[in-house]
């Protein structure tokens, strides 16, 4: 439920925000779309970080996580945004931390890899929601009077 919540939450935030430099008629900015991408991408970071151990059941430390998420996404993900989601995953059990000389090498734990699939399906089915939403607002240039069914 932390996920949706936090996705809706996200979504809302990028529709409603004001601080945004979008203006009426006229096509998204590359740096808003890039902004965008980052608040979705970073809003999904638990997420990401569960699906990225499942597949590297060997664990992976903070700086291999920053350069997966580089390799995949095409943004940068700083420590200070990473290590208290890794800390959050470890209090929650769904991931377990070693120390391996100065590096702390996160492995998924068991109730981890068991809740990732759920995890996974529930924030697809939530994202389905979202644009399905979005896709049926009516454009600024149809009749006022059509409703989102």
């Amino acid at each position: 439920m932390l996920y949706i919540n936090t996705f809706i939450s996200l979504w809302y935030n990028l529709i409603i925000d004001r601080k945004s430099n979008l203006q009426a008629g006229q096509e998204l900015e590359a740096d808003v779309r890039v902004r965008i991408k980052d608040k979705c991408i970073k809003n999904a970071l638990n997420l990401i970080v569960l699906a990225l151990l499942q597949d590297r059941p060997w664990g992976l430390s903070g700086y291999d996580f920053i350069g997966l998420i580089h390799n995949f996404f095409d943004i940068m993900v700083s420590p200070g945004t990473l290590y208290p989601i890794l800390f959050s995953l470890q209090k929650q059990g769904l991931v377990h931390v070693e120390f391996k000389g100065k590096r702390r090498v996160y492995y998924p734990a068991l109730k981890g890899k068991k809740n990732v699939e759920p995890l996974i399906d529930c924030f697809i089915d939530a994202n389905n929601q979202l644009n399905e939403f979005l896709r049926n607002i009516p454009k600024r240039s149809e009749e006022p009077s059509q409703k989102i069914a």
